[in-house]
């Protein structure tokens, strides 16, 4: 083989690594925000997303944790939960599915991280007495008991992985479950959802999109004719960045006419 092919060669395989390294690595200390995407299911009406390690590694949050009360609390929490966030967590993303603050809207919430599963089990298992166990497409879910007034909703929570946890409305971890298994689409696959995500800051600190439906919005300008020029709007965004002692905050409404998103603005 010739020196240029093999240089070539080299060169495509390292950027087909890298590539598969920014793009499918869910592993803790590896993963990205899209990675992470990729355990979102694509029904998801609202995603949220937090860079836990590049946050609280942040020089403002090493400042607040000098002060000695919250330097306390902050030693308890590790105690008790068996998880040092500035050590242990890296993502946290948070996918809603129903109507924005609807009554059937339910969601979970799945944290990458390093842990010790015997260990946050046996936590688990001291603070929720009846914790059930039920077998989903290979993977176990724990619940427990329905809350009062939480209309059946069932807590759950499950064990991805070594480096990936979910917890929420049992229906939603098992959406998770779903497509963590390759059986159902992640919420970069949804059309609508995927335009949220192209305007979004997504290397933001803290970043969220939120996907409108138009007949709540007609129904809230039919109750006041002051919010007219909301309808057309079709999604939000918002992130919040901190870098260089410098929080940079932006938030985004996509959708209307010129006319509506001039005279909202």
């Amino acid at each position: 083989m010739k020196t240029p092919l093999r240089i070539g060669l080299a060169i495509l395989l390292a950027i087909s690594l890298v590539s598969c390294a920014q793009q499918g690595s869910l592993k803790a200390g590896s993963a990205t925000t899209k990675s992470m995407l990729q355990l979102i299911p694509a029904a998801s009406r609202a995603v949220l997303m937090v860079d836990v390690h590049r946050s609280v590694t942040a020089e403002a949050v090493q400042n607040a944790l000098k002060d000695e009360k919250m330097k306390q609390k902050y030693d308890e929490f590790v105690k008790k939960a068996g998880i040092d966030p500035i050590k242990d967590v890296y993502f946290l993303a948070v996918a809603l599915a129903g109507t924005p603050g609807g009554k059937s809207q339910e969601g979970a919430v799945v944290i990458n991280l390093k842990y010790n599963k015997e260990s946050l089990l046996a936590r688990i298992k001291e603070q929720v007495k009846d914790l059930r166990e039920d077998s989903y497409s290979g993977v176990t879910i724990y619940s427990g008991p329905a809350k009062p007034g939480a209309e059946g909703v069932v807590p759950s929570g499950a064990f991805l992985d070594d480096s990936n946890i979910v917890f929420g409305a049992d229906k939603t971890v098992r959406a998770v479950i779903d497509v963590y298994n390759k059986k159902s689409d992640s919420v970069d696959k949804s059309p609508e959802m995927k335009k949220l995500l192209k305007a979004v800051n997504t290397s933001a600190n803290f970043w969220g999109i939120v996907a409108i439906p138009q007949e709540m919005v007609k129904l809230a300008a039919d109750k006041n004719p002051m919010l007219k020029d909301l309808v057309g709007l079709t999604g939000l965004t918002l992130s919040f960045d901190y870098a260089n002692r410098n929080l940079v905050a932006e938030i985004q409404g996509l959708g209307g006419t010129k006319e509506q998103n001039k005279s909202l603005a």
